[in-house]
């Protein structure tokens, strides 16, 4: 829970908003979003696509999750050399 306070708190005051314009924007009290700022509560997972719609952000990167590493993609059925090659010798 520590992520999600720190974010939402981190993302409203570099678009400097006061936690009331939020809320109002959001359809909450100012107190909701006092709480998940402070750790108290969550956000009601209705809410996440709203919070990271007005944020420009994913709800990934609302949670703090982060992306797995990113791989190349291999097409179904390529049976190419250069798909396998140094692949192998982990097996």
């Amino acid at each position: 829970m520590t992520m999600v306070k720190l974010i939402i708190a981190e993302l409203r005051k570099n678009k400097r908003i006061g936690q009331q314009d939020l809320a109002d924007v959001l359809g909450v009290s100012f107190q909701s979003v006092s709480k998940w700022e402070n750790g108290v509560t969550m956000p009601d997972i209705t809410l996440l696509p709203n919070i990271a719609e007005y944020f420009n952000v994913s709800i990934d990167e609302l949670l703090g999750i982060k992306p797995l590493r990113q791989q190349k993609y291999i097409p179904k059925n390529t049976d190419s050399r250069d798909n396998w090659n140094g692949k192998t010798d982990k097996l």
